[in-house]
């Protein structure tokens, strides 16, 4: 069975030369670093998103005239159940 496809954020926080990273703790792939981020969810911007998934997995407040959009990536995996 193949998963449907989900909108999500990630949010790339940058202090000069340094990018705040989160060890992930579930699957897929627990112990990765990954940015924070998360699905965007029914009714809600991209930005909106990008702000609340910081927010819940950081506790930084971000605002956003801060956030810039740096790219849209399309990601498949190799797992049929995580797409």
């Amino acid at each position: 069975m193949t998963a449907r496809p989900k909108i999500v954020v990630m949010t790339y926080c940058r202090d000069g030369d340094r990018f705040l990273m989160l060890r992930r703790n579930k699957e897929p792939f627990p112990g990765h670093w990954v940015a924070p981020g998360g699905k965007v969810e029914a009714g809600e911007a991209p930005w909106q998103a990008a702000i609340r998934e910081t927010r819940e997995e950081t506790g930084l407040r971000l605002a956003a005239e801060d956030l810039r959009l740096r790219g849209v990536i399309t990601e498949t995996s190799g797992r049929a159940d995580w797409q």
